[in-house]
């Protein structure tokens, strides 16, 4: 059988165990995971932004794609702001 592939673009990290999030809730996104996870035809991509370099990483039938995004300086969020 042919495994279905989702990338998922999400401002969290999901249920990754490696990666701690100032958030302490569950919510959605987790949930959603969890069931995405159950179905063994499902191959789910998730992709994130995070402010240091992570590796990828894998569990279960879950990718995580970390995308480094750096915090602006004073300088440069001044600058954004005059546009």
């Amino acid at each position: 059988m042919m495994k279905i592939r989702v990338l998922w673009l999400t401002p969290t990290s999901g249920t990754n165990q490696g990666i701690t999030n100032t958030y302490n809730g569950g919510g959605w996104v987790p949930s959603l995971q969890k069931l995405l996870n159950s179905e063994s035809e499902i191959e789910l991509a998730v992709a994130f932004p995070s402010k240091s370099k992570l590796p990828y990483s894998k569990n279960g039938n879950t990718n995580y794609y970390p995308i480094y995004t750096p915090e602006k300086s004073k300088l440069q969020r001044s600058e954004e702001r005059r546009v």
